[in-house]
């Protein structure tokens, strides 16, 4: 719809009018463009104690007439006019510190300087003690004080107060509401020139508000107003054509004033062009120069302008890219509470949770981080920061940053999570029961174990109380509980959780599944721990082959079953096969993991301990050291970081370098060394 000039901030204060015929000299001299003349004379003038004189030098010392401006000289020129009883300057003084144009922003002298103006008689001062009442802006908003300011610049002559006096009477400030008065004041207004208010009374012909409804009068005051720029105009012009309303539909023509006013810092209009270059209205559809305009618009704040950008990268099978720049621009709008942009960012949130895990997935990390993270933002833009969506968010940031090693971070997602959904579903649920037992797998991870453990046991009989204890739900909780007590070397108590996981996955699963496969994989890992090679051996074979069936021969998932199988022919002496099973684990687990990753220290280190059990010291060193660095990073206090400490130490003493063995150790944290 056309927009009314009231949507503005207010009408700009025009300027002092320094065109006083004082010295017709001087000003003969200024509208030649012969500055250096018209100094010379205002300088004389001001010298000889003249206030008129005075204010117009530090106008040009401000507009930089000389060449170069200087607000200080300004300043110091208006003061003295102002003492010396210059109107002008007491309200340019007071616009000045409004304004923060060439001093500090002072709202307390701002309206100071402008009392004494209006006090002195200069009606744009009154004008702009009147605006500050009827917005609050420096002084308490009264709408009574701001109608009697407009009505005695209005009585001296001041178009501007008659236009705020019709605003006073179209809301009701100050006065009751009078719609009739509004529109004669604003006619009044209206025909002295101003462009707001030409805007305005076309506002009032369009819907019949206080006066009768002619379209075709609107559309006259819009245009007058257009041919003074006056965005506002400009935009309702460009309206009433491209929907035909007091004029034939001409949207071609419609275009033209619109883009006009977009072109001039219109944002509406901005979003009005948009619209027509999207829908092809008067012009061919280019939905890359819509998307230029909405962005604009956008870029200023305006919801409406955010919501058309989103939704123009939102077609019938947007990609991963078009998600994200939609996700982007509905975020902001869905913060300003715009209705539609909340339904769409309970809607993307979710899509682009899914986003982040398939980006994870393949190993695009920081891609993943963007997508989560815009996911979290939208879904506390959608629910607020204790939305159980939000918890969701949290959790699958935990998980990347578990597989990144940002641990510290990780934990404090994990924990954020849980405690939005203690507090939404109670301690007893068992996806609080659940997120407990992923917190207690990441203690695990960072090798705090003892921490982790009572975590498991409480989370675990939570489950069990809420689902039974045949629940395939239990399964992921009991593995991970049981790699924790492996850990411990409660072997026995692992064994019998570890059977009672596999059991309830292949009875839900199936038994070929890669879930089945990393049971697999964790009994041939404790076997191997146990000294039960056999049996070890044998687990992790099934795990391999299951994992090759299902993935393919490349996938990364297996380098976890060739890890743990390299490491137990390294334990058995089986060199060949150690390396066979490692040199193939390396690729897969780098793919996966970047080459500074944990999971990437796991391998090193056992193809470094290989070559250590080989004699090959010179080889084993810089895998085993690089190892070690990695752990240092990222899990200083771990138990492998010690056993990686502990080899290097060893090698190095082999080696006859007792001092390198003794600075390996101290690098270790203090608990540890």
């Amino acid at each position: 719809m056309p927009e009314s000039s009231h949507q503005a901030a207010g009408p700009i204060i025009r300027s002092p009018d320094p065109g006083a015929a004082e010295d017709a000299a001087a000003w003969k001299a200024w509208r030649e463009n012969d500055f250096v003349k018209a100094f010379a004379l205002w300088r004389d003038a001001a010298n000889s104690g003249s206030p008129d004189a005075q204010f117009r030098l530090g106008l040009m010392y401000e507009l930089g007439k000389m060449g170069v401006a200087d607000p200080a000289e300004a300043m110091r020129w208006y003061e003295l006019a102002a003492h010396n009883g210059s109107v002008d300057a007491l309200f340019w003084l007071g616009e000045s510190y409004a304004s923060g144009s060439i001093v500090p922003k002072d709202p307390d002298k701002s309206v100071g300087y402008q009392r004494a103006a209006a006090a002195a008689g200069s009606p744009q001062a009154m004008v702009a003690l009147a605006w500050r009442h009827y917005n609050g802006d420096g002084l308490a908003r009264n709408g009574r004080a701001a109608v009697e300011w407009f009505e005695r610049a209005a009585q001296r002559g001041e178009r501007l107060g008659t236009y705020g006096l019709a605003l006073c009477n179209e809301y009701g400030v100050g006065v009751p509401e009078n719609m009739e008065e509004a529109a004669r004041l604003m006619r009044m207004a209206a025909d002295a020139g101003i462009g707001d208010a030409q805007v305005e009374l076309g506002f009032f012909y369009e819907h019949g508000k206080g006066v009768s409804q002619e379209l075709s009068q609107a559309l006259a005051w819009y245009r007058k107003a257009a041919e003074q720029n006056n965005v506002h105009g400009l935009r309702n012009v460009g309206l009433m054509y491209s929907f035909g309303r007091g004029v034939d539909a001409d949207p071609a023509e419609g275009a033209r004033w619109l883009r006009k006013a977009a072109d001039l810092g219109s944002i509406a209009a901005m979003l009005n062009y948009g619209d027509a270059l999207r829908e092809g209205r008067g012009m061919p559809a280019d939905i890359g120069e819509a998307r230029h305009w909405y962005e604009k618009a956008a870029q200023r704040g305006n919801a409406d302008a955010q919501m058309s950008l989103a939704m123009t990268y939102l077609g019938k099978q947007p990609g991963e890219d078009d998600l994200m720049k939609a996700g982007q621009w509905a975020a902001p709008a869905a913060e300003q509470r715009d209705e539609d942009a909340l339904e769409l960012a309970g809607k993307l949130g979710k899509v682009l949770d899914s986003v982040g895990d398939a980006r994870l997935n393949r190993g695009a990390f920081d891609q993943a981080e963007e997508a989560y993270k815009l996911s979290l933002r939208l879904r506390k833009a959608k629910g607020g920061p204790r939305d159980l969506a939000v918890a969701e968010s949290l959790a699958s940031l935990a998980t990347l940053y578990s597989v990144r090693d940002q641990f510290a971070q990780s934990e404090s997602d994990r924990r954020e999570a849980l405690d939005i959904r203690e507090q939404q579903l109670g301690k007893r649920d068992p996806l609080v029961a659940r997120t407990r037992a992923i917190l207690a797998q990441l203690l695990y991870r960072e090798g705090k174990n003892e921490a982790a453990r009572p975590l498991f046991a409480e989370a675990l009989a939570t489950m069990e109380a809420g689902l039974g204890t045949d629940s395939p739900q239990l399964a992921d909780t009991q593995n991970d509980y049981a790699a924790c007590l492996a850990e411990l070397g409660q072997f026995a108590e692992a064994e019998t959780m570890y059977r009672r996981s596999l059991a309830l996955k292949e009875k839900a699963l199936g038994p070929v599944h890669h879930a089945i496969a990393t049971g697999w994989s964790n009994f041939g890992e404790m076997y191997t721990r146990m000294g039960r090679y056999e049996e070890a051996e044998k687990a992790l074979k099934l795990s391999l082959s299951m994992r090759e069936q299902l993935l393919g021969l490349t996938h990364p998932e297996l380098s976890f079953s060739l890890v743990n199988l390299g490491r137990l022919y390294r334990i058995q002496g089986r060199f060949a096969d150690a390396r066979k099973a490692l040199d193939r684990a390396q690729p897969l687990i780098e793919q996966r993991f970047g080459k500074d990753n944990s999971q990437t220290a796991l391998v090193l280190y056992e193809q470094g301990m290989l070559l250590y059990r080989e004699g090959k010291m010179a080889q084993a060193e810089p895998l085993l050291l690089r190892a070690f660095e990695i752990r240092l990073r990222v899990l200083p206090s771990h138990p492998a970081t010690r056993e990686n400490a502990d080899a290097l130490a060893a090698l190095y003493r082999a080696t006859k370098r007792e001092n390198a063995a003794a600075e390996i150790m101290h690098r270790l944290p203090a608990s540890d060394s």
